[in-house]
């Protein structure tokens, strides 16, 4: 009687009787008897911790990456809010100041902010997923088409990509009267656009960080924040 990975051959036999009648039976009953020689040597043991090893790396790696997506899709979030408000404030300031010659540098310089803070808006926008922002960039980009003649008298043109560029000089010589027909009150274009902006600001609201419910007052109407002042709620 032999002895085989701590067995004997006739508990081999009795275990493995079935499949002893034939070659294809003797390479199976080999093929147990090399399992459980890898069973007693820890073989397999090894072979199945490595195995869930990977797997429970894996989950960690997938669990990590959907935070990662999720913390970058929040940051997208708060930084549309701050572009809308920048933008928001921009137009107000425009919309409530006299346009005359003696504050004509000071509406210059307002002007630039409109439309540097306008293009914020838009890149912004892009980097969120959301159809009801989109909608909304886009009605605010088809307001800024249909005046797209009066904006040139001033310096301001409409580029393929929707985007805003502003020509200092063709500003500082347009006329006041011009200036004022776009940015003088809330029938104007930045009122217009101001328009847009509340309900851009909505969506950001109901979509991003939690705290940017305090965008809107209580009987849901959009607060005049300033940009450092979301900034510092978003953050």
């Amino acid at each position: 009687m032999a002895i085989y990975f701590g067995l004997n051959t006739d508990t081999a036999s009795s275990l493995f009787s079935s499949l002893s009648s034939s070659n294809s039976s003797t390479n199976q009953t080999f093929s147990l008897l090399g399992d459980y020689a890898s069973i007693k040597s820890g073989s397999y043991k090894k072979l199945l911790s490595a195995y869930y090893a990977l797997d429970s790396d894996s989950q960690k790696a997938s669990t990590t990456n959907t935070k990662l997506t999720e913390k970058l899709d929040s940051e997208s979030w708060k930084e549309v809010a701050s572009d809308i408000s920048s933008l928001k404030s921009s137009a107000d300031t425009l919309i409530e100041t006299e346009i005359t010659e003696e504050n004509r540098s000071d509406i210059e310089k307002e002007i630039s902010t409109f439309v540097k803070s306008y293009n914020e808006v838009l890149d912004s926008s892009s980097d969120v997923s959301s159809s009801s922002l989109s909608k909304k960039t886009e009605w605010m980009t088809r307001i800024t088409g249909n005046y797209s003649d009066a904006l040139e008298k001033i310096g301001i043109t409409v580029k393929e990509d929707d985007t805003l560029s502003l020509d200092s000089e063709v500003l500082s010589k347009a006329s006041l009267k011009d200036i004022e027909s776009v940015f003088s009150d809330s029938y104007s274009y930045a009122g217009q656009v101001n328009s847009a902006v509340n309900l851009m600001a909505q969506v950001a609201s109901n979509s991003g960080s939690s705290n940017t419910a305090s965008l809107y007052t209580s009987s849901g109407t959009y607060s005049n924040l300033s940009s450092s002042s979301l900034y510092d709620i978003l953050f």
